[in-house]
């Protein structure tokens, strides 16, 4: 299964390199740049089965009292598979934990479907892959998630020296021939960073060669926008193409900026592409979808653990309600993005096209645990309008419509020809 490999070992370093999966960390030294040492990661004795036991109980866990199967057809309770794969695979059992909360938020939800717990650590899932797919089908199950989540970390530990698949990225080691061990990463910035049009020199050394490089690089004033509008004509008609690229500080204003120009360019419709929008800003989430959705109206309801529930309702005019509009989404469309899409969707202002959105809608915080760690949990999740848990689901498109690597590679946007295409017919 190589394409599955190659897709854990990416998801793998971006797990161990990534401040937003740090989930396991030390509580008296955190450092969101850091997160968690390969010692750490490997120490599989940390906890035992009994300790994992009295922290499900303590959390109120649904696998406190779970029964199942391990990978070998052993009924066990999930703290003891969750134990022996860390012993098996020589894992820190923590490890296994987080991604049992990442995946599937099994650590807090006290009535997990059975889907969640068949792919409980999401190995093997992808977004073009089936589940029926019997190279899929073959991990399905707790024991045999939780086994494979241990086993494919110990492969890149064992692996990640020699196997070509695992990509290392370029480390740096010189920024004006200055070397950059013992460099925190505000002194690198201070040292990148300098007056318009001079000139640095960074020296790389690069891991899948082996070479080390030199690049000379003009300093210059990066300008990056959270909001993009562009005009396309199509039958007669003036379409507005406004893209969201995340929900930022200044993104209510320049989306208002933008809708101003829409209005004032006469366009008959309006395309709002959310695809690869990671999200950002609740408030800037409600106050875009405030344009379509009309005031009082729910937008997004935050749900807690405790049955206690917040609703975020639409504010301000709702200019756009009458306007034609699809949202475009992807599998990078992701927390706020997903907010603004479920809200236009279920008030019915919104047709939604592309592929399944990423699934990310929840709040977290840090809870301590013994030993100086401390694990991040969910506590509410987002829920649209009509109740779509956003963090289980993600939101599927009304209209699906793929877009291939070599589509991307080639500049072609199937997803925005067939949304022009709807609201111009």
């Amino acid at each position: 299964m190589p394409q599955f490999r190659t897709y854990f070992a990416w998801l793998l370093l971006f797990a161990l390199s990534s401040p937003l999966v740090a989930n396991a960390v030390t509580s008296t030294e955190f450092n969101p740049h850091f997160i968690i040492s390969d010692p750490e990661l490997q120490d599989y004795n940390s906890w035992t089965s009994l300790d994992i036991q009295n922290f499900l109980d303590s959390k109120g866990s649904y696998l406190r009292q779970y029964q199942t199967t391990d990978a070998s057809g052993t009924e066990k309770t999930a703290a003891e598979i969750i134990y022996d794969s860390a012993q098996t695979h020589q894992i820190n059992p923590k490890y296994l934990l987080v991604t049992l909360q990442k995946e599937q938020s099994l650590i807090t939800d006290d009535t997990p479907s059975q889907r969640q717990l068949d792919w409980a650590t999401g190995y093997a899932v992808c977004d073009s892959c089936s589940r029926e797919d019997p190279k899929v089908a073959k991990h399905k199950g707790f024991g045999k998630q939780v086994d494979d989540a241990g086993g494919i970390m110990r492969w890149y530990y064992d692996n990640k020296e020699t196997n070509p698949i695992i990509i290392k990225k370029d480390v740096p080691i010189k920024i004006d021939n200055q070397e950059t061990s013992g460099m925190t990463v505000d002194q690198a910035v201070s040292k990148i960073r300098g007056t318009r049009g001079t000139v640095v020199t960074l020296g790389i050394f690069r891991p899948a060669t082996q070479k080390q490089l030199e690049f000379k690089i003009t300093r210059a004033k990066i300008e990056l926008t959270s909001v993009k509008s562009q005009y396309q004509t199509v039958n007669g008609k003036k379409i507005a193409v406004i893209n969201i690229f995340r929900f930022g500080d200044e993104t209510v204003d320049l989306f208002a900026k933008a809708v101003a120009d829409a209005r004032n360019q006469g366009a008959f419709g309006i395309v709002l592409d959310l695809r690869d929008d990671p999200g950002g800003y609740l408030d800037g989430a409600v106050a875009v979808a405030s344009y379509w959705v009309k005031p009082g109206d729910l937008v997004v309801s935050e749900a807690h653990s405790d049955g206690t529930k917040q609703d975020y309702k639409a504010a301000g005019n709702n200019v756009l309600d009458k306007m034609p509009t699809i949202v475009l989404i992807n599998a990078g469309s992701a927390s706020a993005a997903e907010i603004v899409s479920g809200a236009l969707h279920d008030h019915g202002a919104a047709r939604l096209l592309g592929t399944k959105s990423f699934g990310k809608g929840s709040v977290q915080e840090l809870i301590d645990l013994p030993q100086q760690t401390a694990l991040k949990v969910t506590i509410a999740k987002w829920l649209t309008p009509n109740g779509i848990n956003i963090n289980k689901n993600g939101l599927e498109p009304d209209v699906k419509v793929e877009r291939s690597p070599d589509q991307i590679q080639a500049k072609q946007d199937p997803q925005l020809d067939k949304a022009l295409e709807l609201l111009t017919k």
